[in-house]
């Protein structure tokens, strides 16, 4: 079987003899996903977008020199298309399974997931990254994008939101800058018999801070596990000490509310009515930035007082 839906001959692609292939339909890429052989993950992607997966790829492989991930084996191209193949790695994805596993373990997984990902920001720190700068224009965009779909039409609180990241968004300027995985989460994470196995899916890779591998856990991680969520932070605070590390966290949040309305409109539409629940509930921090939200149930809740 060398040919699916998109017309790719597959074999091309592989010395091996191509024996199954079986299209992946999980997620919101908008690449069309093969797993060949049970063995391999192959992406056709857009010749445009070639260029952009020249750098997935480059920090996949450095990625893989440090922490626990799905290996990245070739990027190639024909006339029609690009093809990003990656390693299948056999398992399901946590939001499949973390709830299977005592609260208990659910817990031990997020330290073990920070753990994964503190050794590749240490391994990959950008020194003289613009902070500043990044933020501001980060902050910029994500107004402008709030102002085009009328965000305050379903959501009456933007504006209060973006005054509240304004006054506060200088607490972030201090963060160092790091190379970033920025999707990681549970549905990107594989377990295995209650093990981690590693990250999938490096589409999104990006310059920023630490926070950007932090943009799911609450509205993600925390919706299905605040023990694993929790895990998450008290394991990066293990490895990486930060004082006012819930200020920060908070602030990034509530940054990051700001045009998630009109992404999930386009991506998952049918989750709208969910997501403006949850801005809403990132909102109800808003006199306490200092402290832990309220779904944290780990051991720095006091520390801080949450």
């Amino acid at each position: 079987m060398n040919k699916d839906v998109v017309g790719v001959d597959f074999q091309k692609l592989f010395k091996e003899e191509i024996e199954s292939t079986r299209r992946i339909k999980k997620g919101f890429s908008l690449d069309e996903k093969y797993i060949v052989n049970n063995k391999y993950i192959v992406r056709v992607i857009p010749l445009e977008r070639y260029e952009q997966f020249k750098e997935v790829f480059r920090v996949q492989k450095d990625f893989e020199k440090v922490a626990l991930c799905q290996k990245a084996i070739n990027l190639t191209k024909d006339i029609n298309f690009g093809y990003y193949i990656t390693e299948y790695i056999e398992g399901k994805n946590g939001l499949e399974v973390i709830e299977s596993y005592s609260v208990d373990r659910q817990y031990e997984l997020g330290m073990i997931v920070a753990k994964e990902i503190v050794k590749f920001h240490k391994a990959y720190p950008l020194l003289g990254f613009d902070m500043k700068g990044h933020l501001d224009n980060y902050l910029n965009t994500k107004i402008e994008v709030a102002l085009n779909h009328n965000v305050k039409e379903l959501l009456p609180e933007i504006d209060d939101i973006i005054e509240l990241i304004k006054s506060n968004i200088h607490h972030l300027y201090s963060l160092q800058g790091v190379q970033t995985h920025a999707d990681y989460h549970l549905f990107n994470m594989i377990f295995d018999e209650g093990e981690y196995k590693g990250v999938i899916d490096f589409e999104r890779v990006r310059p920023g801070s630490i926070l950007t591998d932090f943009r799911n856990n609450t509205p993600h991680n925390s919706k299905i596990s605040p023990y694993f969520a929790s895990g998450y932070i008290d394991g990066y605070l293990e490895e990486v000490p930060i004082s006012d590390f819930f200020l920060m966290y908070n602030v990034y949040d509530l940054l990051l509310t700001i045009a998630a309305i009109p992404w999930v409109q386009k991506f998952d539409s049918e989750n709208v009515d969910n997501s403006i629940k949850i801005i809403k509930t990132i909102y109800e921090q808003k006199d306490n930035l200092s402290s832990s939200p309220k779904w944290y149930v780990g051991k720095y809740l006091y520390k801080w007082g949450g």
